[in-house]
């Protein structure tokens, strides 16, 4: 989906944001709810962020928004330490995404949090193959299918 085809817009004064789509853009089928390819957005915070931060973006922010869920999925990628933090300080609306997960289901490996860990806290989303990882870390094609597969 191209920028031009929805508009967000803010009313002045109590800092709602309305998420609007144009009809055009929907194939009739597409227009009833169950068959619609909803959007995704999403916010990497990367490596930034703390408790207090977390507290006041989630209070005069995040928690300030509204958007039609059924035209739209916005997601909030926090670092892993702050995934269940968030996830209780935002509204139900948002899907919390961790910034990577593990390509082993579970096992002796230091430092991984497993899509099934992640599930336990109520984060059902997660990003593979980012470029940063790709680029920064070494992630292979491979190592990302898997990653992919174990989130699926």
């Amino acid at each position: 989906m191209m920028a031009k085809d929805f508009e967000v817009s803010g009313k002045t004064g109590d800092d709602h944001v309305e998420t609007e789509f144009y009809e055009e853009y929907f194939t009739d089928n597409e227009r009833e709810v169950e068959h619609r390819r909803v959007p995704v957005v999403g916010g990497n915070w990367k490596s930034n962020g703390d408790r207090k931060f977390i507290e006041d973006y989630s209070n005069n922010v995040l928690n300030k928004t509204s958007w039609d869920t059924n035209m739209l999925t916005v997601c909030v990628a926090p670092t892993c330490i702050h995934l269940n933090e968030l996830n209780k300080a935002t509204k139900d609306e948002y899907k919390i995404m961790a910034q990577t997960v593990s390509q082993f289901p579970s096992g002796a490996f230091t430092g991984n949090i497993t899509a099934h860990m992640m599930k336990d806290f109520g984060i059902n989303w997660a990003m593979t193959g980012h470029s940063e990882r790709r680029t920064k870390c070494g992630s292979t094609d491979q190592q990302v299918a898997l990653k992919t597969n174990v989130a699926i």
